[in-house]
């Protein structure tokens, strides 16, 4: 039986690298996940508080992380404080609106609308809007990164 239990774990941990392209998966959640399907199903004994305070707080930078990332680099291309905030409503709402595909059109596509709107200039606006894009994804590696380190540490602290 512990080996399905393992099995939960070992899912949990490769959805959330999917999670990282499909946004309807909570990608940093599902590792927090696994390691308490550990914690309360297999593991002998605790894990340690030094490791849950750890890894609550990466997941808490993860999911800022997520939001965030594309509004910061719209706003280091040069666009103004309301395509930063398009860009992470962009991110937020654009898989509700547009599915899947909408994490990365969403942020794309209510940027370049703000910039236009406000500078009635299409090739500038289309070019913050790649920045959100930029950001995007690699807030998302760096996502993937976070998600390594909690995964490696947790294996060395079980075995």
């Amino acid at each position: 039986m512990e080996w399905v239990l393992w099995l939960v774990v070992w899912a949990c941990f490769l959805l959330s690298f999917v999670g990282l392209l499909v946004p309807v998966i909570p990608s940093t959640p599902l590792v927090l996940l696994g390691f308490l399907v550990f914690e309360w199903f297999i593991g002998d004994g605790f894990l340690g508080w030094g490791f849950w305070v750890t890894m609550v707080l990466l997941t808490a930078v993860s999911l800022v992380i997520d939001v965030a990332a594309s509004g910061l680099l719209v706003k280091r291309a040069g666009g103004s404080r309301a395509s930063f905030w398009a860009a992470v409503l962009g991110a937020l709402f654009g898989p509700f609106v547009l599915g899947p595909l909408g994490l990365l059109v969403g942020p794309f596509l209510a940027v370049v609308a703000v910039e236009w709107w406000r500078h009635q200039h299409l090739p500038k606006a289309v070019r913050i809007g790649f920045a959100s894009l930029v950001g995007l994804l690699g807030g998302s590696l760096f996502r993937g990164f976070i998600h390594v380190v909690m995964i490696v540490w947790f294996l060395f602290v079980v075995f």
